[in-house]
C-alpha cells in the first residue's frame, strides 16, 4: 500500500504519455499514437527501430520524472503504512521467538529450519540486526535522524519530505538542489553505522530484507 500510494499520489501523466509506451505498448498515450510502426526498420543512427525507441523512451522518462503531488493526503499516508510496516515486524518476531514447533516454517525462528529457504540461517544476530535497521528508518520517518545526501554536510529530514511534499524530480533529488529545502542540522545515519549492521548478513542484506518482509 505504501508503494501504491507512493505513486498515485503523484501526477506522472507527463511521463506516461511521452515514454510509457514502452512498458504498456497497448495503452493509450500521445507517443503511442505518434509513434511509427515498422519496428524491424533501421534508423538514421543505424540502429533497430524498436531498440531505437526503448533507449528514447528510458531517456525521455529519466526527463520527466518531475512529478507533482496530486493527493497530499494519499502521501501521507505512505509514511503511516512504512510505520505500519515496522510495527507489524516486530509483532511478526515476537510471535515467532514464541513457536515450539518446526514443521516446514516460512519465516523460521532461530530455533528453527526454513521449509522454503533452507540456504538463509536466521539466527538471533540477524533477527537483531534487522530491528535496529527498523528502529534507525523509524526515527528517520519520525525526523528524529536524518538521512545523509551525498553533496551536503546537513541531513535531510524526511518527516518533513511528508509534512511538506513538492515535486518528486528525480534529477533534482540525486544531484541535490530538490534536497536543499528539508536540510538540517543534527544526527544523521552513519555509513558506518549501517554497515555494521548488514555486514551480519554477510553482504546478502537485500535479500533478507525481502525474504524477512
Amino acid at each position: 500500500m505504501a508503494v501504491a500510494k507512493a505513486w498515485l499520489s503523484h501526477d506522472f501523466s507527463e511521463s506516461w504519455n511521452s515514454s510509457f509506451s514502452v512498458v504498456f505498448p497497448r495503452a493509450v498515450s500521445t507517443m503511442a499514437e505518434a509513434n511509427g510502426r515498422g519496428s524491424d526498420e533501421y534508423t538514421m543512427f543505424g540502429v533497430n527501430k524498436a531498440q531505437a525507441d526503448d533507449i528514447a523512451d528510458f531517456i525521455t522518462l529519466i526527463h520527466t520524472i518531475r512529478w507533482p503531488v496530486a493527493d497530499k493526503a494519499m502521501w501521507s499516508d505512505v509514511r503511516v503504512h512504512l510505520k505500519k510496516v515496522i510495527a507489524l515486524n516486530r509483532e511478526t518476531w515476537a510471535l515467532i521467538d514464541k513457536e515450539t514447533d518446526d514443521d516446514h516454517e516460512w519465516l523460521p525462528g532461530p530455533k528453527q529450519k526454513s521449509g522454503v529457504l533452507p540456504s538463509f540461517n536466521v539466527t538471533p544476530e540477524r533477527i537483531q540486526a534487522w530491528l535496529a535497521v527498523l528502529s534507525q528508518f523509524e526515527a528517520a520517518l519520525d525526523g528524529k535522524i536524518l538521512v545523509p545526501h551525498w553533496r551536503f554536510d546537513k541531513g535531510i529530514n524526511l518527516a518533513k519530505v511528508f509534512d511538506d511534499p513538492r515535486p518528486f524530480d528525480f534529477v533534482l533529488w540525486v544531484t541535490g538542489p530538490a534536497a536543499v529545502p528539508y536540510l538540517q542540522d543534527g544526527p544523521a545515519m552513519s555509513s558506518g553505522e549501517w554497515n555494521q549492521i548488514t555486514s551480519i548478513f554477510e553482504g546478502n542484506f537485500a535479500s533478507y530484507a525481502f525474504y524477512f518482509n
